[in-house]
Protein backbone atom coordinates (compact mmCIF):
# COMPACT_ATOMS: atom_id res chain seq x y z
CA UNK A 1 0.00 0.00 0.00
CA UNK A 2 1.53 2.98 -1.31
CA UNK A 3 1.31 6.82 -0.36
CA UNK A 4 1.79 9.31 -2.98
CA UNK A 5 2.09 12.92 -2.34
CA UNK A 6 0.99 15.37 -4.53
CA UNK A 7 -0.15 19.08 -5.64
CA UNK A 8 -3.92 19.73 -4.92
CA UNK A 9 -5.50 21.43 -7.33
CA UNK A 10 -9.09 22.92 -7.18
CA UNK A 11 -10.20 19.46 -8.20
CA UNK A 12 -9.06 18.03 -4.92
CA UNK A 13 -11.07 20.47 -2.84
CA UNK A 14 -13.86 18.28 -2.24
CA UNK A 15 -11.64 15.49 -0.94
CA UNK A 16 -9.31 18.35 0.86
CA UNK A 17 -12.31 19.43 3.31
CA UNK A 18 -13.65 15.79 3.51
CA UNK A 19 -10.33 14.42 5.36
CA UNK A 20 -9.44 17.53 7.44
CA UNK A 21 -13.64 17.82 8.62
CA UNK A 22 -12.83 13.75 9.41
CA UNK A 23 -9.92 14.13 11.06
CA UNK A 24 -9.86 15.24 15.00
CA UNK A 25 -6.71 16.63 15.47
CA UNK A 26 -7.75 19.52 12.41
CA UNK A 27 -7.32 23.20 12.58
CA UNK A 28 -8.64 26.17 11.32
CA UNK A 29 -5.92 26.39 9.47
CA UNK A 30 -6.04 23.55 7.31
CA UNK A 31 -9.39 25.00 5.91
CA UNK A 32 -9.11 24.97 1.63
CA UNK A 33 -10.33 28.52 2.00
CA UNK A 34 -6.89 29.98 2.88
CA UNK A 35 -5.43 28.96 -0.32
CA UNK A 36 -7.23 31.96 -1.79
CA UNK A 37 -7.06 34.25 0.97
CA UNK A 38 -3.94 33.93 1.82
CA UNK A 39 -3.24 34.34 -2.16
CA UNK A 40 -5.09 37.05 -3.08
CA UNK A 41 -4.76 38.99 0.22
CA UNK A 42 -0.92 38.63 0.38
CA UNK A 43 0.33 37.33 -3.02
CA UNK A 44 1.63 34.40 -1.78
CA UNK A 45 1.38 30.98 -3.99
CA UNK A 46 -0.03 28.06 -2.01
CA UNK A 47 1.39 24.64 -2.49
CA UNK A 48 -1.37 22.62 -0.50
CA UNK A 49 0.28 18.71 -0.80
CA UNK A 50 -2.30 15.92 -0.26
CA UNK A 51 -1.33 12.09 0.69
CA UNK A 52 -3.16 9.12 -0.69
CA UNK A 53 -2.75 5.48 -0.17
CA UNK A 54 -2.90 2.90 -2.92
CA UNK A 55 -5.20 0.47 -1.82
CA UNK A 56 -5.77 -2.95 -4.00
CA UNK A 57 -8.66 -2.91 -5.78
CA UNK A 58 -9.90 -0.13 -4.03
CA UNK A 59 -10.05 3.75 -4.75
CA UNK A 60 -7.38 5.65 -3.88
CA UNK A 61 -7.86 7.23 0.16
CA UNK A 62 -6.32 10.41 1.67
CA UNK A 63 -4.40 9.79 4.53
CA UNK A 64 -2.73 13.58 5.18
CA UNK A 65 -2.83 17.23 4.04
CA UNK A 66 -0.40 19.93 4.27
CA UNK A 67 -0.75 23.60 3.48
CA UNK A 68 2.46 25.28 2.30
CA UNK A 69 2.86 28.92 1.28
CA UNK A 70 5.63 30.36 -0.60
CA UNK A 71 6.65 34.00 1.14
CA UNK A 72 9.13 35.97 -0.65
CA UNK A 73 10.24 38.50 1.58
CA UNK A 74 12.38 41.15 0.52
CA UNK A 75 13.26 41.64 4.58
CA UNK A 76 13.92 38.21 5.50
CA UNK A 77 14.36 36.11 2.40
CA UNK A 78 11.88 33.68 1.05
CA UNK A 79 10.21 30.92 3.40
CA UNK A 80 8.02 28.02 2.90
CA UNK A 81 4.96 28.14 5.81
CA UNK A 82 2.15 25.95 7.20
CA UNK A 83 0.06 28.56 7.86
CA UNK A 84 1.61 32.02 8.04
CA UNK A 85 -0.35 34.90 10.02
CA UNK A 86 -2.46 31.48 11.88
CA UNK A 87 -1.51 29.65 14.65
CA UNK A 88 -1.52 26.03 13.33
CA UNK A 89 -1.86 24.44 9.93
CA UNK A 90 1.02 21.97 10.22
CA UNK A 91 1.35 18.19 9.35
CA UNK A 92 -2.10 16.48 9.04
CA UNK A 93 -1.87 13.00 8.90
CA UNK A 94 -3.39 9.30 9.50
CA UNK A 95 -0.21 7.46 10.61
CA UNK A 96 3.63 8.29 10.93
CA UNK A 97 4.45 7.16 7.67
CA UNK A 98 2.20 9.56 5.99
CA UNK A 99 3.39 12.01 8.13
CA UNK A 100 6.70 11.45 7.60
CA UNK A 101 6.24 11.28 3.72
CA UNK A 102 4.44 15.32 3.98
CA UNK A 103 7.43 16.44 5.66
CA UNK A 104 9.83 15.14 2.89
CA UNK A 105 8.07 16.36 -0.12
CA UNK A 106 7.90 19.59 2.00
CA UNK A 107 11.61 19.66 2.56
CA UNK A 108 12.31 18.95 -0.83
CA UNK A 109 9.58 21.73 -1.92
CA UNK A 110 11.76 24.12 -0.65
CA UNK A 111 14.96 22.97 -1.60
CA UNK A 112 13.91 23.66 -5.19
CA UNK A 113 11.89 26.96 -4.65
CA UNK A 114 15.40 28.01 -2.80
CA UNK A 115 13.83 29.13 0.51
CA UNK A 116 15.47 29.91 3.82
CA UNK A 117 13.91 27.52 5.84
CA UNK A 118 10.66 25.87 5.87
CA UNK A 119 8.36 26.23 8.84
CA UNK A 120 5.37 23.92 10.19
CA UNK A 121 3.14 25.18 12.84
CA UNK A 122 2.08 22.35 14.90
CA UNK A 123 -0.60 22.15 18.00
CA UNK A 124 0.84 19.17 19.29
CA UNK A 125 4.06 17.62 19.89
CA UNK A 126 3.61 15.02 16.85
CA UNK A 127 6.79 15.90 14.64
CA UNK A 128 8.93 15.78 17.81
CA UNK A 129 12.33 13.92 16.41
CA UNK A 130 11.88 13.82 13.31
CA UNK A 131 14.77 13.88 11.31
CA UNK A 132 16.04 17.53 9.87
CA UNK A 133 13.59 19.08 11.95
CA UNK A 134 14.28 21.64 15.32
CA UNK A 135 11.45 22.34 17.27
CA UNK A 136 10.90 26.00 19.10
CA UNK A 137 7.96 26.37 21.76
CA UNK A 138 7.95 30.20 22.35
CA UNK A 139 4.16 30.23 22.15
CA UNK A 140 1.32 29.41 23.33
CA UNK A 141 -2.62 29.30 22.67
CA UNK A 142 -4.92 30.52 25.52
CA UNK A 143 -7.63 28.08 25.68
CA UNK A 144 -11.02 28.80 27.73
CA UNK A 145 -13.36 25.54 28.11
CA UNK A 146 -17.08 27.09 27.66
CA UNK A 147 -20.26 26.01 29.40
CA UNK A 148 -23.16 25.42 27.44
CA UNK A 149 -25.35 28.03 29.88
CA UNK A 150 -23.93 31.59 29.51
CA UNK A 151 -25.44 32.93 32.81
CA UNK A 152 -23.61 30.10 34.35
CA UNK A 153 -19.95 31.02 32.41
CA UNK A 154 -20.45 34.79 33.46
CA UNK A 155 -21.25 33.88 37.10
CA UNK A 156 -18.00 31.45 36.81
CA UNK A 157 -16.02 35.06 36.55
CA UNK A 158 -14.09 36.38 39.50
CA UNK A 159 -16.41 39.38 40.78
CA UNK A 160 -13.15 41.84 39.20
CA UNK A 161 -13.56 40.17 36.05
CA UNK A 162 -17.30 40.75 36.05
CA UNK A 163 -17.24 44.25 37.39
CA UNK A 164 -14.77 44.59 34.09
CA UNK A 165 -17.55 43.56 31.93
CA UNK A 166 -20.11 45.86 33.53
CA UNK A 167 -18.45 49.33 33.84
CA UNK A 168 -18.53 50.11 29.94
CA UNK A 169 -22.35 49.23 29.50
CA UNK A 170 -22.65 51.24 32.32
CA UNK A 171 -20.75 54.16 30.34
CA UNK A 172 -23.17 53.82 27.82
CA UNK A 173 -20.81 51.14 25.48
CA UNK A 174 -22.83 48.99 23.61
CA UNK A 175 -21.59 45.48 21.40
CA UNK A 176 -23.11 45.03 18.12
CA UNK A 177 -22.71 41.74 16.39
CA UNK A 178 -22.50 41.06 12.56
CA UNK A 179 -21.92 37.36 10.84
CA UNK A 180 -19.78 36.62 7.40
CA UNK A 181 -23.54 36.32 5.73
CA UNK A 182 -23.82 39.93 5.72
CA UNK A 183 -23.93 41.45 2.17
CA UNK A 184 -23.55 44.88 3.93
CA UNK A 185 -19.25 45.73 4.12
CA UNK A 186 -19.65 48.18 6.65
CA UNK A 187 -18.73 46.18 9.51
CA UNK A 188 -15.87 45.16 8.12
CA UNK A 189 -15.11 48.61 7.22
CA UNK A 190 -15.71 49.37 10.71
CA UNK A 191 -13.73 46.95 12.27
CA UNK A 192 -10.63 47.80 9.83
CA UNK A 193 -10.74 51.47 10.58
CA UNK A 194 -9.85 50.34 14.50
CA UNK A 195 -7.70 47.33 13.71
CA UNK A 196 -5.91 49.67 11.43
CA UNK A 197 -5.35 52.44 13.57
CA UNK A 198 -4.79 50.26 16.92
CA UNK A 199 -1.65 48.41 14.84
CA UNK A 200 -0.41 51.81 13.55
CA UNK A 201 -0.77 53.11 17.19
CA UNK A 202 1.56 49.71 18.30
CA UNK A 203 4.46 50.75 15.82
CA UNK A 204 3.08 47.79 13.60
CA UNK A 205 2.29 47.41 9.60
CA UNK A 206 -1.37 46.53 9.03
CA UNK A 207 -2.56 43.28 7.44
CA UNK A 208 -4.83 44.29 3.89
CA UNK A 209 -8.20 45.01 4.29
CA UNK A 210 -8.72 42.51 1.62
CA UNK A 211 -7.96 39.77 4.14
CA UNK A 212 -10.43 40.33 6.48
CA UNK A 213 -13.29 40.79 3.88
CA UNK A 214 -11.86 37.58 2.02
CA UNK A 215 -12.36 35.96 5.53
CA UNK A 216 -15.96 36.86 6.25
CA UNK A 217 -17.36 36.05 2.69
CA UNK A 218 -15.54 32.62 2.71
CA UNK A 219 -16.44 31.64 6.49
CA UNK A 220 -20.00 33.12 6.37
CA UNK A 221 -21.81 32.27 9.51
CA UNK A 222 -19.02 30.65 10.82
CA UNK A 223 -17.41 34.27 11.13
CA UNK A 224 -18.63 37.09 13.52
CA UNK A 225 -17.21 40.45 13.83
CA UNK A 226 -17.83 42.54 16.97
CA UNK A 227 -18.10 46.46 17.64
CA UNK A 228 -17.78 48.25 20.70
CA UNK A 229 -19.72 51.01 20.06
CA UNK A 230 -20.26 54.30 22.19
CA UNK A 231 -22.30 57.30 21.02
CA UNK A 232 -22.05 56.06 17.52
CA UNK A 233 -18.41 55.63 17.09
CA UNK A 234 -16.54 52.44 16.99
CA UNK A 235 -14.19 51.89 20.07
CA UNK A 236 -13.01 47.98 20.28
CA UNK A 237 -12.92 45.30 17.18
CA UNK A 238 -12.77 41.80 16.91
CA UNK A 239 -13.57 38.72 14.78
CA UNK A 240 -13.94 35.34 15.07
CA UNK A 241 -14.34 32.28 13.52
CA UNK A 242 -15.53 28.86 14.30
CA UNK A 243 -14.38 25.14 13.79
CA UNK A 244 -15.41 22.31 14.56
CA UNK A 245 -16.00 22.84 18.30
CA UNK A 246 -14.06 25.75 19.02
CA UNK A 247 -14.17 29.31 18.51
CA UNK A 248 -11.06 31.26 17.99
CA UNK A 249 -10.32 35.09 17.60
CA UNK A 250 -7.48 35.48 15.65
CA UNK A 251 -7.69 39.46 15.45
CA UNK A 252 -9.07 42.02 18.44
CA UNK A 253 -8.13 45.57 18.91
CA UNK A 254 -9.32 49.22 20.83
CA UNK A 255 -8.36 52.22 20.32
CA UNK A 256 -6.28 53.02 23.29
CA UNK A 257 -8.38 56.94 24.20
CA UNK A 258 -11.16 54.68 25.63
CA UNK A 259 -8.72 52.02 27.72
CA UNK A 260 -10.04 53.61 30.44
CA UNK A 261 -13.32 51.69 30.15
CA UNK A 262 -12.43 48.52 28.88
CA UNK A 263 -14.48 47.93 26.44
CA UNK A 264 -12.47 45.40 25.05
CA UNK A 265 -13.31 43.82 28.15
CA UNK A 266 -17.04 43.86 27.65
CA UNK A 267 -16.05 42.75 23.79
CA UNK A 268 -14.63 39.96 24.48
CA UNK A 269 -17.32 39.05 26.69
CA UNK A 270 -19.80 39.22 24.03
CA UNK A 271 -17.71 36.75 21.82
CA UNK A 272 -17.57 34.05 24.73
CA UNK A 273 -21.17 34.69 25.06
CA UNK A 274 -22.22 34.18 21.49
CA UNK A 275 -19.55 30.81 21.64
CA UNK A 276 -21.69 29.53 24.29
CA UNK A 277 -25.23 29.71 23.21
CA UNK A 278 -23.76 28.42 19.84
CA UNK A 279 -22.93 25.57 21.66
CA UNK A 280 -19.26 25.56 21.21
CA UNK A 281 -16.72 23.67 23.48
CA UNK A 282 -13.48 25.80 23.82
CA UNK A 283 -13.15 29.69 22.99
CA UNK A 284 -9.39 30.38 21.48
CA UNK A 285 -8.12 33.39 22.80
CA UNK A 286 -4.85 33.16 19.62
CA UNK A 287 -1.31 32.83 20.38
CA UNK A 288 0.92 34.77 23.25
CA UNK A 289 4.36 35.11 24.62
CA UNK A 290 4.18 34.56 28.12
CA UNK A 291 7.50 35.19 28.98
CA UNK A 292 7.72 37.95 26.76
CA UNK A 293 7.79 42.03 28.55
CA UNK A 294 5.84 43.08 25.02
CA UNK A 295 3.43 40.69 25.46
CA UNK A 296 2.53 40.38 29.26
CA UNK A 297 -0.46 42.57 29.06
CA UNK A 298 -2.09 40.30 26.69
CA UNK A 299 -1.48 37.39 28.16
CA UNK A 300 -2.75 38.49 31.39
CA UNK A 301 -5.64 40.34 30.03
CA UNK A 302 -6.59 36.70 28.70
CA UNK A 303 -5.53 34.80 31.51
CA UNK A 304 -8.29 36.76 33.56
CA UNK A 305 -11.04 34.79 31.95
CA UNK A 306 -9.67 31.26 33.36
CA UNK A 307 -8.17 30.37 29.41
CA UNK A 308 -4.81 27.93 30.24
CA UNK A 309 -1.94 28.04 28.24
CA UNK A 310 -1.51 25.39 25.16
CA UNK A 311 2.20 24.60 23.90
CA UNK A 312 2.01 25.57 20.34
CA UNK A 313 5.38 23.58 18.50
CA UNK A 314 6.69 25.18 15.43
CA UNK A 315 9.09 23.11 13.49
CA UNK A 316 12.04 23.91 11.31
CA UNK A 317 13.83 22.21 8.52
CA UNK A 318 16.87 24.35 7.25
CA UNK A 319 16.24 27.23 9.42
CA UNK A 320 18.93 26.67 12.21
CA UNK A 321 20.29 29.96 13.26
CA UNK A 322 18.05 31.44 10.07
CA UNK A 323 15.07 32.01 11.26
CA UNK A 324 14.28 35.60 12.37
CA UNK A 325 12.46 36.82 15.52
CA UNK A 326 9.85 39.03 14.11
CA UNK A 327 8.60 40.23 17.47
CA UNK A 328 8.13 43.59 18.01
CA UNK A 329 10.11 43.57 21.38
CA UNK A 330 12.82 42.62 19.49
CA UNK A 331 15.46 45.33 20.25
CA UNK A 332 16.35 45.55 16.26
CA UNK A 333 13.18 46.33 15.59
CA UNK A 334 12.83 48.95 18.51
CA UNK A 335 13.42 51.95 16.02
CA UNK A 336 11.62 50.93 13.34
CA UNK A 337 8.78 50.71 15.57
CA UNK A 338 8.95 54.21 17.49
CA UNK A 339 8.91 55.40 13.97
CA UNK A 340 5.92 53.78 12.72
CA UNK A 341 3.73 55.32 15.37
CA UNK A 342 4.11 58.80 14.40
CA UNK A 343 3.37 57.88 10.97
CA UNK A 344 0.09 59.54 9.75
CA UNK A 345 -2.72 56.97 9.60
CA UNK A 346 -3.79 57.15 6.13
CA UNK A 347 -0.13 56.84 5.10
CA UNK A 348 0.47 53.77 7.42
CA UNK A 349 -2.45 52.28 5.92
CA UNK A 350 -1.34 52.66 2.56
CA UNK A 351 1.96 51.20 2.87
CA UNK A 352 1.65 48.55 6.00
CA UNK A 353 0.22 46.22 3.95
CA UNK A 354 2.68 46.33 1.52
CA UNK A 355 5.31 45.41 4.45
CA UNK A 356 3.18 42.79 5.74
CA UNK A 357 3.63 40.65 2.81
CA UNK A 358 6.94 40.18 3.59
CA UNK A 359 6.46 38.96 7.34
CA UNK A 360 6.15 35.49 7.94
Amino acid sequence: MTIRIETADTRDAREWTAYVAGNPSAHLAHSWAWKDIVANAFGHRAHFLIARRDVESKPQVVVGVLPLFHIRSFLFGSALIAVPYLNGGGVLADDSEARRLLVEAAISLGERLGVKYVELRERDRSLSGTPNLFERSHKVAMLLPLMSDSEKMLTSFSSKLRNKIRRPEKSGFRVEEFTGTSEDISPVETFYAVFSHHMRDLGTPVYPKSLFTSVARAFGERCRIFLAMHDGNPTSCGMTISYKDKVEIPWSSSLMKYNQFRPNTLLFWHAIKRACEDGYAIFDFGRSSPDSGHDSGTYEFKRQWGSEPAPLYWYYAGGEGNVPDVNPNNPKFSALVQCWKRVPLPLANAVGPWITRSLP
